[in-house]
């Protein structure tokens, strides 16, 4: 079974395996198997880092407007509420 589920786990990544890793960078636990997979498919270097910069990116800005906005309000709810929200509307 294992050699079977790696064949379906390659031919899935050869398919989708950009758009798993941009999804998955904002779950923390989904990112980490989707990387492993992605190493376990073969899928190349520099697909696998443009295709992490590309789910990185919103989430990074979410967290620096969640960060500004309490900031500029003085208030730590909002950045509580983006950050604890994210995951979920991800």
């Amino acid at each position: 079974a294992g050699a079977d589920t790696l064949d379906d786990l390659q031919a899935m990544f050869a398919r989708n395996g950009i758009a798993v890793v941009i999804v998955t960078r904002a779950l923390p636990i989904a990112m980490a198997a989707a990387s492993l997979v992605a190493g376990l498919s073969g899928m190349g270097r520099a697909p696998y880092l443009v295709a992490c910069a590309a789910g990185t990116a919103p989430v990074a800005w979410l967290y620096a407007y969640a960060g500004a906005r309490s900031r500029a309000t003085g208030q730590w709810l909002p950045a509580v509420v983006i950050v604890s929200v994210l995951p979920i509307a991800w």
